[in-house]
């Protein structure tokens, strides 16, 4: 399994030939501002449903 992830090279399409592991690294940025944002969204609504 490490080798799988942390040591081929992978042909995906937004891989541009860098490891499993290599992809996720560089990208965990953007998960960290879309639950920024997620979070920011959520807490400026107001609760609509009200449970019985």
């Amino acid at each position: 399994m490490e080798y799988y992830n942390q040591q081929r090279t992978h042909t995906g399409k937004y891989c541009f030939g860098k490891t499993p592991m290599d992809t996720f690294l560089q990208s965990k940025y953007l998960v960290k501002e879309k639950l920024i944002e997620l979070i920011d969204k959520d807490s400026n609504q107001t609760n609509l449903f009200i449970p019985l």
